[in-house]
């Protein structure tokens, strides 16, 4: 058997801590997976995370530290007390504070003289937003390793525009089907749509607030919009007085309410490959959202409820006419069969074990 670690940012809800663990949950009988937190995970959902991955025989390695950037600076040290005892074939890291731990841990093989394998997936279309000048450094080191694989054709074509690198695979996100429960906040009689996500620009959230704020005259519709983020106390404030609507902070594993709403509502302004976008196809709630890098791979290229450049008037006219006179279930369906092709877990699994031993392979 062979020891793979995956390298997350922390124990928590994100897109690429659930894509680590999907991949981790493979059954391969020959391959023993791993996963580190740089940063002690300390919410409400970090005990599930750490339930899910025990049953699933997923070694799990916790931090000591809370601080990031202490966390940063420590990981590199205690990792290599891992590395050493567990002699992994493969490490595999996930975002930026991760990669930039593993660039350093690297430092200190270099003076070990370790020979380690790297893989590392790209997870949106724009990187280190807030180190810039940090992450120039650090792409040199993945670039000079070959370790980069992109998770959508707009992640990899974003990378390559930057930092000058092509020919980067892709392997798309896999999900697997979750149970569905029923949400008990939903309002009778109206069409329920759902927005979650984080409360920042990334996510559309001044579109979102001018679509629910428009949304008002008409009774039809009520929004459910789950998140925190630095633009919550504008959301609250902004849709304080808004009747159609009901804010709420995050809700563990939300995907297995999806199927309880009419729709998802993405206005995104990018995204490196939205698994909430998947994650409803899946459940059949169909998805009214912006033609974003990223997320607009995840729909069917002719999908009727998708707008242009975050058009509010194209939302509008989604909302007051395409919908009343569309087939909720033929659309919900049009989608589940999209990513029923693309997006599989197992599909996932394969792709990324087959890049594995073919690194492993050629390292000998």
């Amino acid at each position: 058997m062979i020891n793979i670690f995956h390298i997350i940012t922390k124990f928590d809800m994100g897109g690429a801590e659930r894509i680590a663990i999907n991949i981790a949950k493979s059954k391969n009988p020959d391959i023993q997976y791993h996963i580190f937190e740089v940063v002690k995970g300390n919410s409400e959902f970090t005990d599930g995370m750490i339930n899910e991955m025990q049953e699933n025989g997923i070694l799990i390695h916790r931090s000591f530290v809370m601080s990031t950037k202490f966390a940063i600076i420590f990981f590199p040290v205690w990792f290599l007390f891992s590395y050493v005892k567990i002699k992994p074939v493969l490490i595999h890291t996930h975002t930026e504070i991760p990669d930039l731990s593993i660039f350093l841990f690297h430092k200190l093989t270099v003076l070990f003289r370790l020979k380690v394998n790297y893989i590392r997936t790209i997870h949106n279309t724009q990187l280190w937003n807030s180190w810039d000048k940090l992450g120039v450094v650090v792409e040199r080191f993945y670039k000079k390793n070959n370790s980069n694989i992109a998770i959508s054709l707009s992640s990899k074509k974003q990378y390559e525009i930057k930092y000058c690198q092509n020919s980067i695979p892709i392997i798309y996100n896999g999900i697997e089907r979750t149970s569905q429960k029923k949400f008990n906040f939903l309002k009778p009689n109206k069409i329920n749509v759902l927005f979650a996500g984080r409360f920042e620009y990334q996510k559309g959230i001044e579109e979102l607030i001018q679509v629910i704020r428009l949304m008002q005259k008409n009774e039809t519709y009520y929004f459910h919009v789950i998140g925190t983020g630095s633009l919550e106390e504008k959301v609250r404030c902004e849709l304080k007085d808004c009747n159609n609507v009901k804010v709420y902070s995050k809700i563990y594993n939300l995907s297995q309410y999806f199927a309880s709403f009419d729709y998802l509502f993405m206005p995104s302004n990018f995204e490196g490959l939205p698994l909430m976008s998947i994650e409803a196809s899946f459940s059949k709630t169909p998805i009214i959202a912006n033609s974003a890098p990223g997320l607009d791979e995840t729909l069917p290229i002719d999908w009727k409820l998708k707008v242009k450049n975050n058009s509010i008037d194209e939302y509008m006219i989604i909302f007051n006419k395409v919908i009343p006179n569309s087939d909720r279930v033929m659309l919900a369906n049009e989608a589940f069969y999209f990513v029923n092709q693309h997006f599989t877990i197992k599909r996932m699994q394969d792709s990324y074990e087959r890049m594995y031993l073919e690194l492993i392979k050629n390292s000998l």
